[in-house]
């Protein structure tokens, strides 16, 4: 929790818990007022224990309570796009979550393809997606291997979203061409993914919906650190009409609700974090594989120290990390095998 939130806390909403006190109940007595602080208090007062008993067993930020699980694909097909002509942003409508997981075909070939992930032209670089090339517009990513777009064809969404004037229109892009081996279209690049799960953050599990992060847009053997960039905000019934009063059939706007304390997790590169931020490590990545995770440390509590016992007595005292060596099918040719280190 950062020192602004712990301020807040304590100078906004008057919870001054504190460990030193010693105050492990809040008692209610008949005829006395309720004060802010008490319920306040009382929230804090089982949020700690929380944390202090998961601390004991092993736990610290980061650590998934339920799903989640990173991953690291080192051959994720990219194709660089040129403006089109009904488009205004470097060949990319509206932004970038509008076209994922559409389906594109290419005309003159009728290939098809599937939008997972882009990002807009930077500098230099050109606005690229990220995608999965699919057969017969089949979902699964059995196109045969090699498949890739033609240099400057058109891309058309077999679906249609919403743009900015909000008309319902199919999308239309178009592949850069001309750029030759200097600046290819079409090439491997490199993205992690952390699956949906409910993942521990100073006492509470917070949920994260599967999310991915761009490592590398035109190469494969990147070097990184991923995990969260924690957000802690305040959030009040001006932000969320939600939080008026909902006990009738419509909401008491002239009743708003007490405000809430939400933590969201957003999966980064920690190259591209602010130092000053809040950032959980949840793996490393070398040359595009993923070569540690975030586990649990054996922990102060009897039950933490005996589970750390156990596993060195049964597999002795060691580093968890993967080989540096790697196994693929080559993308041209089945019949071939490609090693990585």
């Amino acid at each position: 929790m950062t020192s602004v939130i712990k301020d807040t806390f304590k100078n906004t909403y008057k919870d001054d818990y504190s460990d030193e006190d010693n105050y492990h109940k809040i008692l209610f007595n008949n005829a006395r007022s309720l004060q802010q602080r008490e319920l306040n208090q009382m929230q804090s007062i089982i949020t700690n224990d929380i944390l202090t008993g998961n601390q004991g067993l092993g736990y610290r930020n980061g650590i998934a309570g339920v799903g989640g699980g990173v991953t690291c694909s080192n051959k994720v097909n990219f194709i660089k796009l040129t403006a089109a002509s009904n488009t205004t942003i470097d060949g990319l409508p509206l932004d970038i979550d509008s076209i994922k997981g559409l389906i594109f075909t290419e005309s003159g070939t009728s290939l098809k393809l599937r939008v997972d992930n882009g990002v807009m032209a930077t500098g230099s670089d050109k606005a690229t997606l990220f995608v999965t090339y699919v057969d017969g517009g089949s979902e699964s990513g059995t196109a045969n291997a090699g498949t890739k777009v033609t240099d400057g064809n058109v891309l058309t969404s077999t679906t249609t979203v919403l743009n900015n004037a909000g008309q319902n229109i199919a999308v239309t892009l178009q592949s850069f061409s001309g750029g030759g081996t200097a600046d290819p279209t079409t090439g491997l690049g490199c993205i992690s993914t952390v699956k949906e799960g409910k993942f521990y953050i100073d006492g509470h599990f917070v949920h994260a919906a599967e999310q991915n992060v761009i490592l590398s847009k035109y190469t494969t053997t990147p070097d990184a650190t991923v995990g969260f960039l924690v957000n802690e905000t305040i959030i009040t019934s001006a932000e969320d009409n939600d939080l008026f009063d909902n006990s009738g059939a419509t909401l008491n706007t002239a009743s708003p609700g007490a405000d809430r304390y939400k933590i969201t997790l957003t999966f980064s590169n920690k190259a591209d974090v602010a130092t000053d931020l809040f950032f959980v490590d949840l793996a490393e990545i070398k040359n595009g594989q993923i070569h540690k995770e975030l586990g649990a440390f054996s922990g102060t509590s009897p039950v933490g120290q005996g589970t750390q016992n156990l596993v060195k007595a049964a597999e002795g005292d060691f580093t968890v990390g993967k080989m540096l060596l790697d196994f693929q099918t080559n993308r041209d040719s089945d019949t071939k095998i490609d090693s990585r280190s």
